[in-house]
């Protein structure tokens, strides 16, 4: 018999960064998951992620043109990939919960964070007179 762990090991990835620092992030995170034995379908594919990554590093560099319209179109380049890289957390987070006993393992794997969870003990039962 397995014991069950009490407390879930969670995901985390910062993603309320500038837009160069959210490339190179994902740039981190996409490198990771290539060719991750935990990850065969990851949902969306590491091609569709790569793709909205791609599009975005593209806008960025329009953006930098001043161009006019450029901003907009990098804002839903950018939208698109925080998307895409909630999607991929998702399914880290489904690998994670199938294999509680490795789940940090795997999330490292991954790239991406684990948060710390902190146990909450019952406070002790007392009575006063």
């Amino acid at each position: 018999m397995t014991t069950i762990p009490l407390h879930r090991t969670l995901v985390t990835i910062k993603l309320n960064l500038p837009v160069p620092a959210l490339i190179k992030a994902v740039k981190a995170v996409a490198a990771a998951l290539t060719n991750n034995p935990h990850f065969p379908n990851l949902n969306p594919s590491l091609a569709t992620l790569n793709a909205s990554l791609a599009a975005l590093d593209a806008a960025e560099t329009a953006t930098k043109t001043r161009a006019k319209g450029t901003v907009p179109t990098r804002n839903a380049a950018r939208m698109q990939l925080l998307s895409d890289m909630y999607a991929a957390k998702a399914s880290v987070q489904q690998v994670a919960d199938a294999n509680p006993e490795q789940a940090e393992a795997i999330i490292a794997s991954a790239g991406m964070g684990v948060r710390k969870s902190t146990p909450h003990a019952k406070p002790t039962f007392s009575a006063r007179a």
